[in-house]
């Protein structure tokens, strides 16, 4: 017996300039939600704070992780 895996959604093409959550990050990075984290809370990631909770890192820090790497 093969083991199964999850199917996964296809990517959708995202809107310039739209937020990412620290989901959406995390997987197109490939890295934990829980490093993500660790680097904003030391700075070393822009992110903005919407209410108590949720944090969304800027479309344009994206493409400087992608260009500069995590």
């Amino acid at each position: 017996m093969q083991p199964t895996t999850p199917p996964t959604a296809p990517l959708e093409p995202r809107p310039p300039g739209k937020p990412w959550t620290f989901q959406e990050a995390a997987a197109f990075l490939s890295v934990s939600v829980k490093h993500l984290r660790f680097l904003a809370d030391t700075n070393k990631i822009a992110c903005m704070k919407i209410g108590r909770r949720k944090r969304l890192i800027s479309d344009s820090e994206m493409k400087r992780l992608c260009k500069e790497g995590v």
